[in-house]
């Protein structure tokens, strides 16, 4: 009798993939664009890695190859969408050419494994090898350009990352030891339930890690629109006192630094001096060189 139940499990790591797809879905509306690309594929990822679950739990499970094999590629897929919204997230180039033709290649080889081969421990290893690829190019991602987010996500996202990429080499084990060596203690039904224990968390982290990496962007950008605000209502304030030719105050800072230098002087009980000065004849200046000449006499 096997210790977990593999089909409930599957199905709550299907229903848990199915949580998680709302997550960025509901992100993509406070996002910009490039964000926004990120949080697609982590939506699709996610969703079709709930979809491989699914479709194990219903016709895999019983021995179904083609159903197997399909299921596995649609976790190759979704995984590998999951590497390309890593490094959307990173602010790197999407690296497309990574996944689609490592896809295809698990789909065709499954297929052909599955009818020319008997023994599914081929096809197992190379549905490992390719499923370990993704978290572990995503854990390495996340240590390589930790500096992009908080310490804390970053080193934790790639923990993770890197337990699923060791899960999968546990599963190619152990499936080995039984087929090779008629290892019974092997348990290759319980080592088939590590993916979807890990699928569970991985679900729950993900969310968590957008949630909180979304929550701080948020907050650096209206910082920056704050930061950026007060600058142009200061480059406003001098626009608005200062003249444009010479730089000196103009007659409304004028008037407002007389009128609060007169309070002050009439709260003190003291006198207030103010000095004017004047070019005299400056209008022939203008006159006889021009208004441009006149100008760089003033400056």
């Amino acid at each position: 009798m096997n210790v977990v139940d593999i089909r409930t499990l599957a199905l709550a790591a299907s229903i848990s993939a199915g949580v998680f797809l709302l997550v960025p879905l509901m992100l993509m509306v406070v996002l910009d664009a490039e964000e926004d690309r990120s949080l697609r594929y982590w939506a699709a990822g996610g969703g079709v890695l709930g979809l491989a679950s699914l479709s194990l739990a219903l016709w895999g499970l019983d021995g179904n190859r083609v159903a197997i094999t399909t299921s596995n590629t649609l976790a190759v897929l979704g995984l590998g969408w999951v590497y390309l919204a890593s490094r959307r997230l990173l602010g790197l180039e999407h690296g497309k050419r990574y996944v689609y033709p490592v896809v295809a290649i698990t789909l065709i080889s499954g297929m052909l494994l599955t009818v020319a081969v008997p023994d599914s421990l081929p096809r197992v290893v190379l549905t490992s090898v390719a499923l370990a690829a993704y978290p572990a190019m995503s854990a390495w991602l996340f240590v390589v350009h930790r500096r992009q987010l908080p310490s804390l996500v970053a080193y934790t996202t790639a923990a993770i990352f890197t337990a699923m990429a060791g899960v999968y080499v546990a599963r190619t084990i152990g499936f080995a030891r039984v087929v090779l060596f008629d290892d019974v203690t092997a348990a290759p039904q319980a080592v088939s339930s590590l993916p979807f224990f890990i699928e569970l968390v991985f679900n729950t982290w993900w969310a968590a890690m957008l949630a909180i990496i979304v929550s701080a962007r948020i907050q650096a950008r209206l910082r920056a629109e704050r930061d950026r605000a007060a600058e142009i209502n200061r480059e406003l304030l001098v626009l608005s006192t200062t003249d444009p030719l010479t730089a000196l105050a103009n007659r409304n800072r004028v008037d407002e630094v007389l009128g609060l230098q007169s309070r002050r002087a009439s709260a003190r009980g003291v006198p207030l001096s103010v000095i004017m000065a004047d070019v005299d004849h400056f209008k022939r200046v203008n006159d006889e060189f021009g208004h441009p000449v006149g100008d760089e006499v003033l400056v």
